[in-house]
């Protein structure tokens, strides 16, 4: 035989990529003699993982005096070898395969003294490592089992399992941890084993893993492990919450009783405490140790099985002290201060065998961070105040009872959990920087608020106490978690007021009330020329007295340019303002200025331009008189005149294959209507209408983009918004000729 059989874990099969390959091609192999006695029929190979064989099987070829096996490991018919030369019968056996997973092909042939068969088909099998074999096993006196076994290859991890051959645990269980291959194929693998219960002895076996829970091998023949009896683990003394008690805690061992016992300090003498504890139904065991006096005291567990007895180790220290207060809660809440209250702590002195109570406490509240904030002592009170706190701040307090008013470290009682408290959240306080009212709307802030959820704003025109606020309708309240509101659709020089308060869970604080007034509004701002020059002139919707001018060289979309603006003194009871100086010696087409006209506010100070939305926000002069550049390069002039005539159009030519646009402007006077009408000119000097559908046009003011289309219309009117040229640009449409086409524009009031 050539291979060894290997003792190794055994693996489930795995094809492997490569197939089988009748490729003589491939290779130098031939048959050395004539192919011509029958190919053996139905050739099988069947692996056998248990006893880590191949097995053959083929139907007899009459005349054939042999057989012979061929093998292959990469699949191809080239690189086989002849692995059984000269076979008998319809079987044969292929043993001793290597201790890891691998792809094998096989083929076969018949011959007799004088010729061979053709090769059959190929059959491959996929080897795995056969199972695991435990080498040593043993039980120290902590009751953790070492195990070992040689690691196999290709594996990913090990599975251990065990049966109780003294009792207890009758069916195989399994760890609920994979050990991983961390250990070379051929290598003793150690593992150790913490038990949890105890028997006699121990079945224990292992399989090695490949991938998945699904994926392997057969269990290795069981390794029996006599016990030793260990101690309890993981020992503990809690409170109880009683004075002189303490609940002892350990983990579980299947099989054992306990035996509890007590000292007075590590070196002290051990006294029993309990015998023969047995487990529960459920959980962990324990035992509650009573009638302790004042000290710290150490707790031992043995486990006990057939007289057999082993102790903890280490014990569990717990040190009796007085029991922490009880129902510890606030009793009352402000801004700045917690009222923290509890019940008396009582308990009976085991020493004096006398009842007591704790003579004084100490009160501590803490922010937060875990900083202590207060910590003060009380010797008669079972309340204390603390003050000096944030609104609005949540912190945790906690209340130590001690024996006596020297409030020693000895004396000190057991430590409670914390208590949540927190203060009442604060009044919000409106804020001027962010309150403001316009002529048709306000905004009103408020300052944030530390530990509100939400606020709840109202307002109305008449003022009222809290009792009026709350009885105001839905349409004047509302929520809101921002600390600003605005407030749309306000009458003009109006006194509103308005109410918020912070909202926390159930708690509301009172509100806190303001007022403002709506301002007054500049209207019909105009610049009008005088026997001494210009002015500015307006009319007003409201009661304002006092108004200011200022004045910019440049504005984008209704707005003025606030870093260009310049401010004019105040007026007082007039409707106008001389701007001579500004507007003096200026010429047509060189510059321009925005006038604006603010009303004072004399309810709040704050100066009031209005609404843009309502067309009085600013006014213009000289944008007529603009800078040219705004104006398209080449654009013809358009005198404006007072009425329609069919021959007095401005005209140009367009030939049929431009694609330049025509343009046109002329200037406006603010508040005048302009009709532009639009004309194909097929006679030079006649206006006709019935081409007009050739041609399309937009106009705007100069420098503004927003465009009006128009589209193939014979006219259109509109009213000028303010001072401006009107730039009007047209272009062919559809006419497939050169020819003339031209506007004309009359203005009307």
């Amino acid at each position: 035989m050539r291979r060894l059989k290997s003792l190794l874990c055994v693996f489930p099969l795995l094809f492997f990529a490569w197939g089988c390959k009748n490729d003589a091609a491939d290779g130098d192999f031939e048959l050395s003699k004539t192919k011509t006695l029958a190919t053996p029929k139905n050739f099988t190979a069947v692996y056998d993982p248990v006893n880590n064989v191949t097995n053959f099987t083929w139907e007899e070829v009459p005349s054939a005096t042999g057989y012979s096996v061929m093998e292959s490991v990469n699949g191809k018919i080239s690189d086989a070898v002849k692995i059984i030369p000269a076979a008998t019968g319809t079987s044969g056996t292929v043993i001793g395969y290597s201790a890891k997973i691998q792809s094998f092909s096989y083929w076969l042939i018949a011959y007799n003294d004088s010729e061979e068969s053709e090769i059959t088909e190929c059959r491959q099998i996929v080897t795995s490592a056969p199972k695991l074999a435990i080498s040593a096993a043993s039980c120290n006196e902590s009751g953790v089992v070492s195990l070992e076994w040689t690691a196999a290859e290709g594996v990913s991890g090990y599975r251990v399992s065990y049966k109780n051959t003294g009792g207890g645990i009758s069916e195989w269980t399994e760890f609920d941890q994979t050990l991983s291959a961390n250990v070379d194929a051929g290598e003793t693998y150690s593992a150790a084993v913490t038990l949890a219960a105890y028997a006699p002895s121990i079945d224990y076996r292992v399989r090695a893993v490949k991938g998945s829970a699904s994926d392997e091998t057969e269990w290795s023949e069981p390794k029996t492990v006599q016990i030793n009896l260990f101690p309890p683990r993981n020992i503990g003394a809690e409170s109880t919450g009683t004075y002189g008690e303490a609940k002892i805690v350990w983990d579980k061992i299947d099989g054992v009783t306990y035996n509890v016992y007590k000292s007075l300090g590590t070196d002290g003498e051990k006294t029993l405490l309990s015998s023969e504890i047995g487990n529960p139904a459920s959980g962990n065991p324990n035992f509650t140790a009573q009638d302790l006096t004042k000290g710290t005291w150490y707790f031992w567990v043995e486990s006990c099985v057939d007289g057999n007895k082993k102790c903890s180790t280490e014990g569990a220290a717990y040190t009796v002290k007085i029991p922490a207060p009880k129902n510890i809660r606030i009793t009352e809440r402000t801004e700045t201060s917690l009222t923290v209250s509890w019940d008396v702590v009582s308990y009976h002195d085991i020493a004096t065998n006398s009842d007591k109570t704790a003579d004084c406490y100490k009160v501590s509240v803490y922010d937060d961070t875990g900083a202590t904030l207060v910590s003060e002592n009380s010797t008669n009170s079972l309340s204390m105040g603390r003050s000096s706190l944030q609104a609005g701040t949540t912190y945790l307090v906690r209340v130590v009872g001690y024996e006596s008013s020297a409030m020693t470290e000895a004396e000190e009682g057991e430590i409670p959990s914390w208590v949540e408290a927190k203060t009442l959240i604060a009044k919000p306080e409106f804020s001027s920087e962010h309150t403001w009212f316009s002529s048709d709307y306000a905004y009103i802030g408020w300052n944030a608020v530390k530990g509100a959820s939400s606020y709840e704003v109202a307002y109305s025109g008449s003022d009222g106490d809290s009792a009026y606020v709350e009885s105001l309708p839905s349409d004047n309240k509302g929520f809101t978690t921002d600390t600003q509101i605005s407030l749309t659709g306000l009458d003009i020089d109006t006194v509103y007021y308005y109410w918020v308060r912070a909202i926390d869970g159930d708690y509301k604080t009172e509100w806190t009330a303001g007022s403002g007034r709506t301002a007054s509004v500049p209207t019909n701002i105009a610049v009008v020329e005088t026997s001494t020059g210009y002015s500015v002139t307006w009319d007003v919707r409201g009661s304002a007295t006092k108004f200011r001018v200022s004045y910019c060289t440049s504005a984008t979309n209704g707005s003025v340019d606030t870093t260009t603006k310049q401010t004019l003194t105040p007026v007082e009871n007039t409707h106008s303002c001389d701007v001579s100086s500004i507007i003096n010696n200026r010429t047509d087409g060189t510059i321009y200025y925005y006038f604006t006209v603010e009303a004072y506010n004399s309810y709040d100070g704050s100066w009031v331009q209005g609404s843009d939305s309502e067309g009085y926000g600013y006014v213009t002069y000289g944008l007529q008189y603009g800078e040219m550049s705004q104006l398209p390069s080449g654009a013809t002039y358009v005198s404006t005149r007072t009425y329609f005539n069919t021959t007095n159009f401005t005209r140009t030519f367009i030939a049929s294959s431009t694609t330049t646009t025509k343009c046109f402007y002329f200037k406006a006077t603010k508040g005048k209507r302009y009709t532009i009408y639009y004309a194909d000119m097929d006679v030079y000097t006649t206006f006709t209408s019935s081409s007009k559908a050739d041609m399309e046009f937009t106009y705007y003011y100069a420098g503004n983009s927003n465009s009006n289309f128009i589209d193939r219309r014979a006219s259109d009117t509109f009213t000028c918004e303010y001072d401006a040229y009107i730039v009007v640009e047209c272009k062919k449409y559809s006419r497939s000729t050169s020819g003339y086409f031209g506007i004309q524009v009359v203005e009307s009031n």
